[in-house]
């Protein structure tokens, strides 16, 4: 009997021994087949084995499988949803036989997982599913809704992952995410926990490093208590939540959430945005977070980067959808000391109110506050159509204090350039957006209307209507360029009009019209706004009135006016330096056509010219022009300096053809010294240097030449005067009489005016100027003193007699010297100095003829009496009594010749 349950026992140990050692000397991959066709029955998948694997029991039951993979469905991206290199779980024994599965290890090592959702909604894996079997989400909430634990349960030790990875794909709208690098060590001591996983993955540029634990599942209260660290490389940005998962009715959430970043500029960089916080500059947020299937709310939540605290409140409905977000600045935040670049705002607060229903964000309403100046903000974007409406206005108080922080000079702007209102309407997406602004600042309207397209890129102007209007020129030209113009000239209102296109920092202004204080303008041109904005086109004005292409500064030491201070000598040439803003303000190459242009004292009739401004360099090239009945042709060249107070240079070459003498010479000179009428040609070239009028003045030179024909002296007949002056008078004439008998309704006429001149130190030099005629002749020799602004002239008149009738009247020269603020009253003082002296001379002779018995040295004086060229009867000589000398006192010839002289001079 011993022998026989001897041999069972040995029987029994050989049978135990075969069932545990055996399967580890069993190939199990010849069950692979069988293996496959059990789980494409049961679960509609797909499985590859292309590996081995194996089963033991001892020491532990050990089960391994390689290189498996779960096929995707037709027209995946990835022909494989699943594959991992090696699978391994280990069991514990003798756990089994108390109903207990405690898994001592799970390693998974590189799994793939590929999702994939097509456009019609299925997924890249096809799952069957049973009828007759509740589905997993109908298990699960049978399981939950029981209250006690299942008769067994299941502990794993430790599920190891490594070098996983996961990517999603979905082909409707085209998103793709990729999360490689996936390695973890997750923990369960039994199914309701507690729970445990650490470990890392890599996202989009990003280590995560990730640490989840929950507490173990209270089954009464249906309630889930998970912490969840999340740490993300290299920005060292950290997320904590801490907080319960209430399953009890519906899913609920509630927890304190934290989230920091300590180095916002690496964040940034990582991002691919540019640095722009200040070194250490971090970002702390927290707030309660609730969550139901209702709603999801984020409540009091704090802001701070730096030192500067931020209020947020987010409310989430869940069905329907809507969200509502407000922020709101906890008093003034400081952007200079987060911010590394200079901000031109000291103090910013703003108060802000946005929702979204899933399809678009409204912004509500949105306030912002930059150091007193405020702006409001509103508007919608959708979310699915990616366009967007805004609305924006702004009040701004200060324009001054706004230039101030972007480093703008106002200082020569206007005293009421003070505020501005600005509104503004943009629609459109970032492949378009148009745009409708009207900004109203000092009288000045902006008015635009048109499209900004490429946003997402390079953004580009696209036919913008651009409209600007103020009411007064000179105001606008001042403000928006330091520069000032002669606001008599230009006091008009502007209205410009153009269309804008533009193309990286080049804009084509195309169609523009307007009017600049009653001046029309019309052409087209393109502007590069550079470092300094450069200007081409073709312009056509109308009718144009320019004082100067500068102006002086005012001075405070400018003397007034002679009728209000008589006793104070005005200044005739300002000193004050010459403010050249306007040829520095832009550079441009302009070729330009006007109806009229009253440039100065300068009337140009339908001129053209090329107009080249480069860093205060003025070139007029090819100027031509009708002008005083005639043509001209000039070049002018002005160097103007940048600093003031230096000397500005200019050069210029005039020819004039067939032009009115008078007109001309009065234009030059700057005043009428004699009513002349004329035609002819000159040639004038001029040059000079200073910084203020005065100053070019004393230095101008050059040189000219006239020709005139058919020159007609208004109001003087030159030889009916020449023979009042060469004392062929009546007896009763006076000197007005003479004066008024010569220049009423009297006029001369010469065949040819030829003269030569030259200009140095702001002295012109008559070197010839010589007016011939058929009866007269004036040969006309002096300066006149441009910076005195004075003449001292000789004029030789000559009367011409024929060969029947030689004329009588001898040569004789009149001299002028005075001012020329008064040509009429210095040309009358030399005339009467003239006649005083020829007066005086013949009466000397006279008397001393008479009285003295000597010859007379009055060559003009006849032997008889005749008739003066008007036909009036002259003084004739009277001869001496007798041939000797008369005895005489010498005090009493004295007496008597001045007595004389006085009586001849007054009768």
């Amino acid at each position: 009997m011993k022998r026989v349950l001897g041999g069972v026992f040995s029987i029994l140990c050989v049978l135990i021994a075969v069932v545990i050692i055996a399967p580890s000397f069993m190939d199990w991959s010849q069950y692979k087949g069988q293996i496959i066709s059990q789980v494409k029955e049961h679960s509609g998948l797909d499985v590859q084995i292309e590996g081995t694997l194996g089963f033991t029991i001892l020491p532990s039951p050990h089960l391994y499988i390689e290189n498996a993979s779960v096929l995707a469905a037709q027209g995946a991206k990835n022909d494989k949803a699943f594959t991992f290199d090696r699978f391994d779980i280990y069991v514990a024994l003798f756990p089994l036989f108390q109903s207990q599965i405690a898994v001592q290890s799970v390693t998974l090592v590189r799994p793939e997982l590929n999702f994939e959702v097509f456009k019609d909604g299925k997924y890249n894996v096809a799952v069957q599913k049973s009828t007759d079997e509740p589905s997993a989400d109908q298990a699960v909430r049978q399981e939950v809704s029981q209250s006690k634990a299942p008769s067994f349960d299941i502990a794993i030790d430790k599920i190891t992952i490594k070098d996983g990875s996961l990517s999603y794909v979905d082909h409707k709208s085209g998103a793709a995410y990729s999360v490689k690098n996936i390695n973890s060590d997750i923990s369960l001591s039994s199914l309701y926990g507690p729970y445990s996983a650490g470990g890392s993955l890599f996202y989009d540029g990003y280590s995560i490093n990730f640490d989840i634990k929950a507490k173990e599942i209270d089954l009464a209260a249906k309630i889930i208590s998970p912490t969840i660290d999340l740490s993300v490389l290299p920005i060292n940005a950290n997320l904590n939540f801490s907080g319960i998962v209430d399953y009890s009715d519906a899913l609920s959430v509630q927890g304190l959430v934290k989230t920091n970043i300590d180095d916002l500029n690496a964040a940034l960089n990582k991002s691919g945005g540019e640095a722009m916080f200040k070194n250490g500059i971090g970002a702390d947020i927290s707030g309660m977070l609730s969550y139901d299937t209702k709603k999801l709310l984020l409540d009091n939540i704090e802001a701070s980067i730096g030192r500067q605290k931020i209020d947020i409140t987010t409310a989430v409905q869940i069905k329907p959808l809507r969200a509502d977000v407000s922020m709101k600045t906890q008093g003034n935040i400081s952007p200079e000391d987060i911010i590394s670049m200079k901000v031109p705002v000291k103090k910013l607060s703003f108060d802000l109110k946005m929702h979204t229903d899933g399809t678009r964000l409204d912004l509500d309403a949105a306030k912002f506050n930059a150091d007193g100046q405020l702006v409001n903000i509103s508007g919608q974007y959708g979310l699915q159509s990616k366009s967007f409406t805004s609305y924006i206005t702004a009040d701004i108080d200060s324009i001054r204090d706004l230039a101030d922080k972007f480093q703008v000079d106002h200082k020569a702007w206007p005293e009421d350039v003070k505020s501005a209102k600005v509104k503004l309407k943009a629609d459109g997406d970032m492949s378009a957006l148009n745009i409708t602004s009207n900004i109203d600042a000092a009288k000045m309207e902006l008015i635009a209307k048109g499209r900004i397209i490429n946003l997402s890129s390079q953004a580009s102007i696209d036919n913008l209507a651009v409209q600007i209007k103020h009411p007064n020129t000179a105001k606008i030209v001042e403000m928006l360029t330091s520069a000032q113009l002669d606001k008599a000239d230009f006091s008009g209102p502007l209205d410009l009009y153009a269309n804008i296109n533009q193309k990286g920092s080049t804009y084509a202004l195309n169609d523009i019209k307007g009017n600049l204080s009653g001046t029309t303008l019309t052409g087209n041109a393109a502007l590069e706004l550079a470092v300094k904005p450069y200007i081409k086109g073709d312009i056509v004005l109308g009718v144009l009135k320019i004082g100067s292409a500068t102006s002086a500064k005012a001075s405070n030491t400018t003397t007034k006016s002679s009728t209000l201070q008589s006793n104070v000598p005005k200044e005739r040439w300002s000193s004050a330096p010459i403010n050249t803003a306007a040829l520095h303000a832009v550079n441009m190459e302009l070729d330009i056509k006007a109806k009229s242009i009253q440039y100065g004292a300068w009337p140009l009739q339908n001129p053209s010219l090329s107009l080249s401004l480069k860093d205060g360099d003025l070139n007029i090239k090819s100027l031509k022009s009708g002008i005083f009945g005639g043509q001209i042709d000039m070049n002018f060249v002005v160097d103007a300096p940048v600093k003031a107070g230096e000397a500005i240079r200019f050069k210029s070459a005039s020819s004039f053809k067939n032009a009115d003498i008078g007109k001309l010479s009065t234009t030059l000179l700057g005043t009428q010294l004699l009513k002349i009428a004329g035609s002819g040609d000159v040639e004038i070239s001029l040059e000079s240097f200073g910084a203020s009028t005065n100053a070019l003045v004393q230095a101008l030179s050059g040189q000219g030449r006239v020709n005139g024909r058919d020159i007609v002296l208004d109001g003087v007949d030159v030889t009916r005067f020449a023979r009042a002056l060469s004392d062929k008078s009546k007896p009763g004439d006076s000197l007005v009489g003479l004066w008024k008998g010569t220049t009423s309704g009297g006029r001369s006429v010469f065949d040819t005016l030829d003269g030569i001149f030259t200009i140095k130190d702001g002295i012109v030099s008559l070197a010839k100027m010589d007016l011939d005629g058929v009866q007269s002749a004036i040969q006309t020799r002096g300066q006149i003193d441009l910076p005195k602004w004075t003449l001292a002239t000789k004029h030789k008149i000559i009367v011409k007699g024929t060969e029947d009738a030689p004329s009588d009247v001898p040569e004789f020269e009149v001299s002028f010297n005075g001012s020329l603020d008064n040509p009429a009253q210095t040309f009358g003082q030399g005339l009467l100095q003239d006649y005083l002296n020829r007066k005086v001379q013949n009466k000397l002779n006279k008397m001393l003829s008479d009285k003295l018995g000597l010859p007379s040295n009055d060559n003009n004086a006849p032997a008889a009496q005749e008739k003066n060229t008007d036909g009036a009867v002259g003084d004739s000589a009277e001869k001496p009594k007798d041939d000797k000398p008369a005895k005489n006192n010498l005090d009493g010839l004295a007496d008597e010749a001045i007595k004389g002289v006085l009586d001849g001079l007054f009768r």
